[in-house]
């Protein structure tokens, strides 16, 4: 499973979602630091990957595009 990780998350998670064998990028990692939500969102849809955020503004997004997968 792939995963993007928010900015206001850990970085060491995506560490241990690696040990997990999933495939795992922090927003930092991926050149997206103050990005906006909804491009993040659209990314992560095109890439099927999974948003990982303490961020409540997804849940919106995620109802209005439900291609993408969230973990809140």
């Amino acid at each position: 499973m792939q995963f993007i990780v928010d900015a206001m998350m850990p970085r060491q998670l995506v560490i241990w979602l690696r040990t997990l064998r999933h495939e795992a990028n922090h927003v930092h990692g991926l050149g997206l630091q103050g990005t906006n939500d909804v491009d993040i969102w659209k990314i992560a849809c095109q890439q099927e990957a999974v948003v990982f955020t303490k961020d409540a503004d997804y849940v919106e997004l995620s109802r209005a595009d439900d291609r993408g997968k969230l973990v809140l």
